[in-house]
């Protein structure tokens, strides 16, 4: 089936948007999308297709997806906004606080905690880390497992355990940070190997970055404060 577009200027839309990038212009779909004919739909091999071919059904599902989709987005810009602005409204409260006692406050404020005069409301900034390693981490695992052959049955089967959980990787193929970091408690009776494995492990690691995230709560009855959900798979 031809496209509608061919029939009237003999050039599909790819075709259009292609000789626009060739002239210097931005393809049509980075402009807007591509206008649909009137009396024609678009299938999913962007294929012009007439309305009166297509089922009642069908029209109905993609009325209603589409409808959805155009909520859910307004929703979603909503919280964008609302992070935008609840992070810069504590920010600027934080600052204030930082003038009142001459210690201005500059750079990420941090994690900090708002509550209502009555304490049954209060509102969180917590950031979190997200820390990467480099090439120094598989030195690190190399020394480990060197240690762990050369300690043999000395080793305690908790030490053990410990240390393969600390070196397992997930489905990603990553390793979990907080158990390598947790490995640095150990001293082991001062053994150098261990010492330089540690080391490494210290050395390899750095913030890659951190995200900042607004948590409103509220106090039930027994005291306890339950998150109001801003997620639509927990509401």
């Amino acid at each position: 089936m031809s496209k509608v577009s061919e029939a009237a200027t003999g050039e599909t839309p790819k075709v259009e948007a292609a000789k626009s990038e060739a002239q210097g212009e931005a393809p049509a779909a980075e402009k807007a999308e591509v206008q649909i004919p009137k009396g024609y739909i678009e299938d999913s091999q962007e294929r012009l297709v007439p309305i009166r071919r297509v089922r009642a059904a069908d029209l109905e599902r993609d009325r209603l997806v589409r409808e959805l989709v155009a909520d859910a987005e307004q929703i979603h810009e909503r919280l964008a906004a609302f992070r935008t602005q609840a992070t810069a409204r504590i920010d600027d409260f934080v600052e204030k606080a930082g003038k009142e006692y001459d210690a201005p406050m500059t750079g990420d404020k941090g994690n900090v905690t708002l509550s209502s005069y009555d304490g049954r409301l209060r509102v969180q900034i917590s950031v979190t880390e997200y820390m990467e390693f480099d090439e120094r981490l598989q030195v690190a695992r190399k020394l480990i497992e060197g240690c762990v052959k050369r300690w043999g049955r000395n080793a305690s089967t908790k030490l053990r355990a410990l240390i393969n959980d600390a070196l397992q990787v997930d489905k990603k193929g990553h390793l979990n940070a907080k158990r390598l970091l947790a490995l640095r408690k150990h001293e082991m009776d001062g053994d150098a190997e261990w010492g330089r494995a540690m080391q490494a492990i210290s050395d390899s690691v750095r913030v890659a970055r951190t995200k900042r995230y607004v948590r409103v709560q509220r106090r039930t009855a027994d005291g306890r404060y339950e998150t109001v959900s801003l997620s639509l798979a927990t509401v």
